[in-house]
């Protein structure tokens, strides 16, 4: 739970998210997720979602759908996952995005992460490309962790 105080979404209140994700074994999962269980004011729109995965030592495959129930709207992902060698990962995507009133449908493709120094850090570069306007976005970004006694 968390407490949300936002003038902009005119949300003041106690929120719940909750999930579920279930090993049914040899790599295959199932999920469930539930955000802003409570609705705590006008912003705080309800979302409900599942999602289907498999994973194994070197891949990794999951499909994942999100609803929205009051504005409508639906989102469809899928993606894959791929370690190559010890440090390079590739992945690639599909997102179809049911659009609310004035909104896109897009989808995203692409990407690699590099990996350095025992997982500590990565380097990841995406691909996204509209399906409805031909808008397209490569990003980049470096992240890393650190160890806290």
């Amino acid at each position: 739970g968390r407490y949300v105080s936002d003038e902009l979404s005119k949300r003041d209140g106690f929120d719940v998210d909750a999930g579920l994700l279930l090993n049914l074994g040899g790599g295959l999962y199932v999920g469930a997720v539930g955000e802003s269980l409570l609705e705590s004011g006008e912003g705080g729109a309800q979302r409900f979602g599942g999602a289907v995965g498999f994973a194994h030592a070197r891949f990794s495959v999951g499909v994942d759908w999100v609803q929205t129930p009051s504005s409508g709207a639906r989102q469809l992902s899928g993606g894959a996952e791929l370690l190559l060698g010890e440090r390079f990962v590739l992945r690639g995507g599909y997102e179809r995005l049911t659009p609310k009133e004035g909104d896109e449908a897009s989808w995203g493709s692409g990407g690699f992460a590099l990996i350095s120094g025992e997982g500590r850090g990565q380097l990841n570069v995406a691909y996204r490309r509209s399906v409805e306007s031909g808008e397209t976005i490569f990003g980049v970004s470096l992240s890393t962790s650190l160890d806290l006694p």
